[in-house]
């Protein structure tokens, strides 16, 4: 994490004191865990020249699908400290989303190594879920038979994979497959 950090003059940033707080309350110690007093840490490094403050963590210091609080507070060399600091917030999110197609009813089942034989359909719909928002959305669908996907308007003339934003609000990255006389759906 970087920032930077300026004084009025005559003064100059001594120092900057960093704080970093887990959703559940607990702060980072500087020494590899969480615990529950709040502690100000000044391992931040700074340049005098460029003004530009630098803090390192640990990746190990961070947990999925969690929400953390970064605080810095500025300190002169007479001790004199910035009135209100400023705090950041951040979630990791290392978890992948999930997505699912809703298929029509399959014309012919499948055998045991088979997937389900369905007539061509004009609309594949499915959903998608993620703890955070989901940024992008995307579908691919691609002819088994001649290996090129669809174009997004009405052939399959397009080198795989072709992906074509999902429209409404439900969407997720799913692909569909489709051969020359009959479609399959695979994700």
């Amino acid at each position: 994490m970087f920032g930077t950090a300026s004084d009025a003059a005559p003064g100059s940033v001594d120092r900057i004191d960093l704080k970093l707080k887990r959703d559940d309350g607990q702060w980072w110690n500087g020494n590899l865990s969480f615990v529950a007093p709040e502690t100000r840490l000044s391992t931040a490094t700074y340049n005098t020249v460029t003004k530009l403050f630098t803090s390192t963590f640990p990746y190990s210091a961070f947990t999925d699908q969690t929400t953390y609080y970064y605080s810095i507070q500025a300190v002169d060399k007479a001790t004199n400290e910035l009135v209100t600091g400023t705090t950041n917030t951040f979630v990791i999110d290392e978890s992948s989303p999930t997505a699912d197609a809703t298929l029509p009813k399959a014309v012919i089942a499948g055998g045991p190594s088979e997937e389900p034989t369905y007539r061509p359909f004009s609309t594949l719909t499915g959903t998608a879920f993620d703890p955070f928002v989901i940024g992008v959305s995307s579908v691919s669908m691609e002819d088994l038979g001649t290996g090129n996907c669809w174009d997004g308007v009405s052939a399959f003339n397009q080198t795989c994979p072709n992906t074509k934003p999902a429209a409404g609000t439900t969407a997720g990255p799913i692909r569909s497959r489709r051969t020359a006389s009959t479609t399959r759906a695979s994700r």
